[in-house]
């Protein structure tokens, strides 16, 4: 929302170059995520059964999976993205800031799948409001990097539409660092001695990619139509492309309702089968579905 709002403001090409970018990053980027977002369900069945020492090991198969499918994603940014923006017709101008704003984006993927793995577990220990007060701060440091590189603030070049990935990247890599702080201070995290590292176990990673592939395959459904129909805006002219993702911008926020329930229900469901609570299991269920409904 950060970045097409400022590039909006700067240059209307711009604009349409960032939003073809954002239609091929959107679906895989949710994809990943989604993957990682299975920490969730794995925490709150240790919790619900009492067994917190799996805790630290299964976190760090997560860390390891994350640096994994970063590769995955650097591939699909540097190699079929250029591919995919050079057949849709573009405007010179256009598939340049596309190109260049995912180049600049791709800096941040290894800080925003390392995040997100943080982020599960805090929501995973309950810790909801501080995931939510680390996700507003990003706001302010991305809209501040945005700002500084877009329109050449502050001594900085003025790089249009690709300084926006560039100040995303980097507000990304400020998130981790304050994010694996307080990991290793908070005191309800300190207890499970995550500064010790854990080996790789490959039947952790499996479990997670069993869990983690079906509930990033439904993300990238449910994205992905939205994308493709963005990517077939191409042959339409710029201002065109750019009008699109303005509107998209709003239904992409108020995506984030029904998202944050989901998330919630992954929570409290899991702790209750661990602890095999099946009558909770169902009140939780209905009081989701209810909740989503209204």
């Amino acid at each position: 929302f950060v970045d097409t709002t400022m590039t909006g403001q700067y240059d209307t090409l711009h604009l349409a170059g960032v939003s073809m970018a954002t239609s091929l990053w959107i679906p895989f980027f949710d994809l990943l995520i989604g993957i990682v977002s299975a920490l969730v369900p794995i925490i709150g069945h240790h919790l619900g059964q009492g067994k917190k020492e799996k805790i630290a090991s299964d976190f760090y198969q997560f860390i390891y999976l994350s640096l994994g499918l970063s590769l995955i994603l650097f591939a699909l940014v540097f190699v079929g993205a250029p591919l995919v923006l050079s057949h849709l017709g573009l405007e010179p101008l256009v598939e340049e800031v596309a190109k260049n704003y995912l180049w600049y984006l791709a800096l941040g993927i290894i800080p925003l799948l390392l995040f997100s793995t943080i982020r599960s577990l805090f929501d995973a220990l309950g810790l909801t409001k501080l995931s939510m007060y680390l996700m507003l701060l990003l706001l302010p440091l991305n809209g501040s990097f945005n700002y500084a590189l877009i329109y050449g603030a502050f001594g900085f070049p003025e790089m249009g539409g690709a300084g926006a990935g560039l100040g995303t990247s980097v507000a990304y890599w400020v998130l981790l660092f304050i994010s694996v702080l307080i990991l290793f201070k908070h005191p309800k995290v300190k207890s499970y001695k995550l500064w010790k590292r854990q080996k790789v176990v490959a039947e952790g990673i499996k479990e997670g990619l069993r869990l983690g592939l079906p509930i990033g395959g439904i993300v990238f459904a449910e994205v992905v139509i939205f994308s493709v129909v963005g990517l077939i805006m191409a042959k339409f002219p710029s201002i065109v492309i750019a009008s699109h993702q303005s509107a998209m911008n709003f239904s992409n926020l108020m995506y984030a309702f029904p998202a944050g329930i989901s998330s919630a229900m992954a929570i409290v469901v899991s702790y209750e089968i661990g602890a095999k609570r099946y009558d909770d299991v169902k009140k939780y269920c209905r009081l989701g579905r209810v909740t989503a409904l209204l």
